[in-house]
């Protein structure tokens, strides 16, 4: 699908530095198969050097980068925090996700560090709510997998970084307008 022209105006936070970009068409990504999807996706003028910009450095915009230099797209990845998540927000990598990384070449590195979880009880205090085998699924990975989002992002980051990925830190995407002309956005 082809979209529309894309304006792209880009400050590094610790140098205060801005500069522009601007373009005539860019295509547009607009379906993925990932398991999820990133804050955002812009893209880029090749000209500039940029197919595609991605926002965000967790666990989806890890993979989305490393899918898209994977497959010969030039991307800058931001994020706006210094490092990787601290605290999780998701310990389960369920089966599918896991397929999407086998074909990268990442779900063997992912599963050197958690635990295959082939059973699941969900509790309310001390009462039992939901009690369920995840065994027998269709799948080379017949269970949900269990690693904090840090490990997954450090992995992920790993991965990424063999391939010439990077992640711009302390970065973040200050607007986002769709204008007649394309895309605007300031990071």
């Amino acid at each position: 699908m082809q979209g529309r022209a894309t304006r792209f105006w880009a400050r590094r936070s610790e140098e205060g530095k801005s500069w522009k970009r601007s373009v005539a068409t860019a295509p547009v990504l607009s379906r993925l198969t990932a398991p999820c999807r990133p804050d955002i996706i812009l893209t880029m003028d090749g000209e500039a050097g940029l197919d595609v910009l991605v926002v965000g450095a967790g666990p989806t915009g890890l993979a989305l980068a490393h899918e898209l230099l994977r497959h010969g797209l030039r991307c800058r990845l931001i994020d706006q925090l210094d490092g990787p998540s601290v605290w999780s927000k998701a310990q389960a990598i369920h089966a599918r996700t896991l397929e999407l990384l086998e074909r990268a070449g990442i779900a063997q590195t992912l599963l050197e560090d958690g635990k295959r979880l082939r059973h699941v009880t969900i509790y309310n205090g001390t009462r039992v709510v939901a009690s369920a085998d995840i065994e027998g699924l269709d799948t080379a990975y017949p269970y949900i997998y269990s690693l904090s989002q840090r490990d997954t992002e450090l992995v992920l980051t790993r991965c990424l970084e063999r391939i010439g990925g990077a992640i711009e830190r302390e970065v973040r995407l200050d607007r986002f307008t769709q204008i007649e002309e394309g895309d605007d956005a300031g990071v």
